[in-house]
């Protein structure tokens, strides 16, 4: 791996796969990745492996572990403060075009 993103902060704030696969790699590349999480549940997709739709060995869910590889995770605490130097991106599953674009998105 590399560290070409050493000194970078990332607040992650996502759920299931596509946006946290994108973190994963940010990590990868030595950003310092926070991830963000519901209080009690967590990251939906942490629940597959306890309702048994996802059968991981030794009780690791594969499909959580991977897109959140490398990252330290936030639920109780949540710090909020005004950073001129944040940059902020948004994603979805649905595209920015087409029917489905808006799907899932909260104003």
């Amino acid at each position: 791996m590399t560290d070409i993103l050493n000194g970078v902060r990332v607040v992650e704030l996502a759920t299931w796969s596509f946006v946290p696969a994108a973190g994963a790699v940010l990590a990868d590349w030595g950003a310092d990745v926070i991830k963000i999480e519901h209080p009690e549940t967590g990251d939906p997709q942490r629940g597959l492996i306890s309702s048994g739709d996802i059968i991981g060995a030794g009780g690791v869910n594969h499909f959580a572990e991977q897109p959140n590889r490398g990252k330290r995770s936030i639920g109780r605490e949540l710090i909020r403060a005004r950073n001129l130097r944040i940059i902020y991106a948004r994603s979805h599953g649905y595209g920015a075009k087409g029917d489905r674009a808006m799907q899932g998105v909260s104003p």
